[in-house]
């Protein structure tokens, strides 16, 4: 009866597809009822006109005198035959696409598992996979979402004083951001009291000392009512150390075992007896509790009582819960209550600013004449059919007043594992996150930036409902006035909020905003009055914090949060979260401590908030990416088919002549273009796995819907009507009639021009697809090859079969492959109707790349060990980052060619041809260079040096005595081979060539070992001599074995043939492409050391 119907969802992709089928059944009856209109039109007036269709003796639906008749039945042979403009595979791909990216690729992700609870994602539902890819805002809960919701009792205030000296984790990362540092004490060493559930150490109240401390009557009760306000039920033997507790929430065990510390231990518990074993100062004994009543916690009256019967007989009610519901209904008139109230408040704000949960603890006393009426009231509320529970919630108010404050306890609940990086992460991916939690606005904030939710650059906006105004007309009980100048007051904030932001926007302000709302303002602000003014306002910033909410203001945030337009995903843990899973689009479930509610009633399940980042940046980004590449191609190729049925039958006056063949025609759909988007919606991926994590901007390509908008919808469509427009007119044209046969002598007819229209369609098709592929697998060239292959294979097959089975395709292979042309469309007219799409491509892709083009980019120039400045790839969406990626890009160019002619020397590049036996030819092979030296006569050692054979070194003595200087050689090993491979072969006294200069191949200064350090032995030691007293190059030394060469100007007479270079040339003359046949190329230059 309680339970609600778990609403359908459909993804924002599926409801395009719907609205695109409705305009392609729209396209296929216009074209129907163009066609039929004309044909009936022109039966009436021109038909009797053609003697030889017999037009006396035509049937009923090609009448001429009844052209309604011959109206209706072309329309229903029209709708047959374009009938393949509907994609009628496009749900089944789609189903079978989604059932794999949810079972395999989610299901099976190894970085969504979590090893500690064995806990895989699941996909619950395959209708929302591309929708993850979508989400614009998230809406969380905390406690068991960015917390562990394992929580231990830290801190307390008893009687106005504060008890507990831990440091919170959250009071650590603040410090840490701030750059300050704690004193941590150890805290193994100083609570020797620590367990599960509790983290308390303070030695006033451990033992029997708080018994020493002032108010001990009161610090009894506040012990006492965390032993006694709860529905544990204890499990295990009546011994500290052995005993467990099976609470409704980890709160209320953290609780119990924090009485059971501080000496007021459960042991056992009935329907109506609660025993406590209490260590009082001046004894321990076994005291039972009656318990009369119960009054349950819910998310409405936030607090639980419990009244119970005292072995003194007395009555006591013992209530904890919210601060704001306690002190509404404390005892106006008690001296106490008016001491403690500003001092607990002031603790627990200072509880909440260490990011801890509180809870107020109260009790009172009550007239058992007074509560023996209630009881009666309260027992016919329960009995109730009608309303049952807000009568129980009546009655209670009833009792639940007149309350003595006791203090409050502080429980700590710590951030999951990796929660900062993730909200991080999802920030730069541009989602806004929405916390709905029911901790206090301190507690919230502590939080929040302990998360990174909130950071220090962000302006922040605190919305509270609160005010002394709003206090002093509600403890005059003027609650009306008291609401609508809340309501006022938090209008007037937000409209400040609302022109603060839009002057920032005007002034043109970079920076972004969180928005902090208490719970009192929340209420007023989901009003009909402002909560569109609150959506406004909510969506501009990239945090907002919305506190002291109850279970239905967290569906009903959601619920408004939809109504803007965006794609919203709500995670949460546990029950009190099913409303806001099941009214966002995307519901995420965390199987955590309290229970499998909200991953029952969610559709995706994962075990850690951390592991949002892989489902959304990861798969989700590749499932829309999938989806809507596979839908945009199934329309292409559908319409592109369709059309070539219409064009085709325009010439034919529009009666219904197919150029097709009945039976491979039905077979394009659901065996020869089958496979292709299947594969495209399983395995293609334009970037590897990690870019989606380091790289979240590429996220926002799915939050702007980039590839199916209307913009990319209409390009598919209208590049499947130019393909058609293409592909008939030069089938037609390029398979004109006349042509004929060479074995038979038939000319062709329509059974040929359909199977060559037909296999162009295949073909073309087939390339369209393989434009967008950015990462080929074996899978997608079995898909797309192997398709157009099957097709000839049918060709083949089918043609074989006895004429009555094969009819018009009966061996028509034999005639259409016999004739040059065939193969000749069938390739030129695919290329042709590639060429339009490939230059717009190309082009777009430098002009307007878009963001994950750029990381691509990026991905190769790692690869190539290049260092990347990520400057110009920060993936903002809009012209001005993708221009300025552009010109890093082209600033990166330049500078590549400074330094290539930097190295190329002052006499740069060779123009025109370059021979590839040239160290500046691309294709130039140090082997062909090696092998050439060998040939000449020179040995080449394994560190490239040509080493003069002895037959040589006389050869050496002589270039001091021709007196020819020789140009230095730099640039590495081959500079110094060339030079010194030239300088003996010029000591031989051959002529000049003039095409082998031997000037500076890479310019500056080459200085080469020679022999070893001491030594200047033959040929260099003469030619170091005779270079003393001969011509001078600008600058030589022989000292310690090195020969420094430095740049001179060599005399034209003196430059000869360098045998190496001859040999290389006159191979390559004798075989132009042998540098192709060769494995070693000389290596292009490289930029991994550019400065970016």
């Amino acid at each position: 009866m309680n339970a609600t119907q778990p609403p359908s969802k459909r993804s924002r992709i599926e409801r395009s597809v719907d609205r695109i089928i409705f305009f392609m059944f729209g396209l296929l009856f216009s074209m129907c009822l163009t066609g039929c209109i004309y044909f009936a039109w022109w039966t009436a007036n021109y038909m009797p006109q053609h003697w030889y269709l017999a037009p006396n003796e035509a049937p009923r639906e090609y009448d001429s005198a009844q052209p309604g008749i011959v109206a209706v039945t072309n329309f229903i042979t029209a709708f047959i035959l374009y009938g393949y403009l509907i994609p009628i595979a496009l749900y089944v791909s789609m189903e079978m696409v989604k059932i794999v990216q949810s079972l395999c690729f989610i299901g099976l992700d190894r970085s969504m598992y979590h090893a500690e609870t064995d806990t895989p994602a699941v996909a619950r539902t395959s209708n929302l996979n591309e929708e993850l890819g979508m989400v614009n805002t998230i809406l969380s809960d905390k406690t068991g979402t960015l917390t562990r919701n394992v929580m231990e009792y830290f801190k307390c205030s008893i009687a106005g004083e504060a008890y507990g000296a831990g440091i919170t984790e959250i009071e650590r990362n603040n410090a840490e951001r701030r750059g300050l540092k704690l004193d941590v004490p150890d805290e193994e060493a100083d609570n020797k009291y620590r367990e599960q559930y509790f983290n308390f150490y303070d030695d006033r109240l451990m033992g029997l000392e708080w018994a020493k401390q002032p108010h001990p009557d009161v610090i009894c009760q506040f012990f006492r009512l965390l032993a006694l306000c709860n529905t544990a039920i204890p499990d295990g033997p009546p011994i500290p150390e052995q005993m467990h507790y099976e609470a409704e929430s980890p709160d209320e065990a953290a609780l119990v075992v924090a009485a059971k510390v501080f000496g007021f231990f459960m042991i056992k518990r009935t329907n109506t007896i609660i025993t406590l074993r209490e260590r009082l100062p001046e004894s321990t004994r076994d005291v039972e509790y009656e318990v009369l009543n119960i009054l349950e916690f819910n998310s409405t009256r936030k607090r639980m009582s419990v009244i119970v019967r005292t072995p003194e007989d007395k009555i006591l009610l013992y209530c904890k819960g919210a601060d704001t519901v306690i002190y509404e209904r404390l005892d106006r008139k008690h001296k106490v209550n008016e001491e403690l109230k500003e001092v607990t408040l002031q603790h627990m704000e200072e509880f909440g600013s260490a990011g801890l949960r509180t809870l107020c603890l109260a009790y009172t006393e009550l007239d058992p004449r007074f509560y023996d009426e209630w009881n009666e009231q309260f027992i016919e509320a329960k009995l109730s059919l009608v309303d049952r529970q807000a009568r129980v919630d009546a009655v209670g108010e009833q009792v639940e007043k007149n309350l003595q404050l006791l203090g409050c306890t502080a429980i700590e609940d710590k951030l999951q594992e990796g929660v900062p990086q993730c909200i991080k992460t999802l920030a730069h991916a541009g989602i806004r996150l929405w916390v709905l939690t029911g901790d206090k606005m301190e507690t919230a904030i502590n939080i929040g930036y302990a998360c990174s939710l909130i950071t220090d650059d962000m302006t922040q906006f605190q919305l509270t409902g609160s005010s002394a105004e709003v206090e002093q007309l509600e403890a005059e009980s003027r609650m009306e006035e008291a609401t609508q100048l809340s309501a006022q007051r938090l209008e007037s904030q937000l409209i400040k909020v609302q022109h603060t932001i839009a002057e920032d926007q005007q002034a043109k302000v970079a920076t972004s905003y969180a928005l902090i709302i208490d719970g009192k303002a929340l209420l007023y602000a989901l009003s009909p009055r402002l909560r569109q003014l609150f959506l406004e306002v909510g969506v501009k910033c990239a945090a907002v914090l919305c506190c002291r909410v109850s279970p239905l203001q967290k569906a009903q945030v959601t619920a408004l949060v939809k109504t803007w337009g965006d794609t919203t995903l709500a995670i949460g843990d546990g029950a009190n979260d099913v409303g806001m899973i099941q009214k966002a689009h995307i519901g995420v479930g965390i199987s955590g401590q309290e229970g499998m509610q909200a991953a029952m009633a969610s559709d995706f399940t994962i075990a850690q908030f951390r592991f949002l980042t892989p489902l959304l940046l990861v798969h989700g980004r590749l499932s829309y990416k999938r989806i809507t590449r596979m839908i945009s191609f199934l329309f292409y190729k559908n319409l592109f088919y369709g059309s070539t049925i219409f064009v085709y039958n325009a010439f034919t006056l529009f009666s219904g002549q197919p150029i097709y063949n009945d039976f491979y025609m039905t077979l394009f759909n659901v065996i020869f273009t089958a496979a292709a988007p299947l594969v495209i919606g399983w395995f293609d991926r334009d970037l590897d796995k990690g870019c989606g994590l380091r790289f979240p901007f590429l996220y926002k390509e799915g939050q702007q819907n980039l590839y199916f908008s209307l913009p990319a919808i209409v390009g598919w469509l209208g590049t499947a009507l130019l393909h058609a427009a293409l592909v008939v007119a030069m089938v037609l044209t390029g398979a004109d009639s006349i042509d004929s046969d060479r074995k038979t002598g038939r000319i062709w007819s329509s059974p040929q021009d359909g199977v060559i229209m037909f296999t162009v369609v295949i073909i073309t098709v087939h390339l369209q697809l393989s434009m967008i592929i950015d990462q080929w697998m074996w899978m997608h060239h079995v898909a797309i090859w192997g398709s157009i292959v099957l097709w000839f294979l049918f060709l083949l097959a089918y043609g074989a079969f006895p004429i009555e089975l094969s009819t018009d395709l009966h061996h028509i292979i034999d005639s259409v492959a016999a004739i040059p042309s065939y193969w000749l469309m069938i390739v030129v007219v695919p290329i042709t109707c590639m060429l339009p799409v490939f230059f717009f491509r190309a082009i777009k892709r430098h002009l307007r790349p878009v963001p994950y083009q750029l990381v691509q980019e990026i991905a190769i120039r790692e690869r190539q060990g290049e260092t990347v400045d990520m400057e110009g790839y920060d993936g903002g969406a809009g012209r001005n980052n993708q221009l300025k990626g552009i010109m890093a890009r082209a600033t990166r160019l330049v500078q590549r060619k400074v330094l290539r002619q930097q190295q190329q020397g002052p006499h740069g590049r060779h123009k025109g041809f370059v021979p590839p036996y040239n160290t500046q030819s691309r294709v130039f092979d140090v082997n062909e260079l090696r092998s050439a030296a060998t040939q000449a006569g020179y040995s080449i050692s394994a560190s490239g040096d040509i080493i003069l054979t002895p037959q040589h070194q006389s050869f050496a003595a002589l270039s001091s005595q021709s007196g020819t200087a020789r140009r230095s050689v730099s640039g590495g090993v081959l500079g110094a081979l060339f030079n010194r491979s030239s300088l003996a072969s010029s000591l031989t006294g051959g002529h000049h060539n003039a095409r082998h200069s031997f000037t500076s191949l890479m310019g500056g200064h080459y200085v080469q070992p020679l022999t070893p350090p001491g030594s200047v032995p033959g040929a260099v030691g003469h030619l170091a001599t005779e270079l003393q007293g001969g011509s001078r190059p600008s600058s030589i030394s022989g000292g310690n074995g090195f020969l420094v060469l430095s740049e001179a100007v060599p005399p034209v007479e003196g430059l000869v043939t360098n045998p190496v270079i001859s040999n290389l040339e006159l191979a390559f003359s004798q075989d132009p492409r042998r540098h192709r046949q060769k494995d070693s190329w000389l290596s292009t230059l490289s930029v991994s050391g550019l400065q970016r």
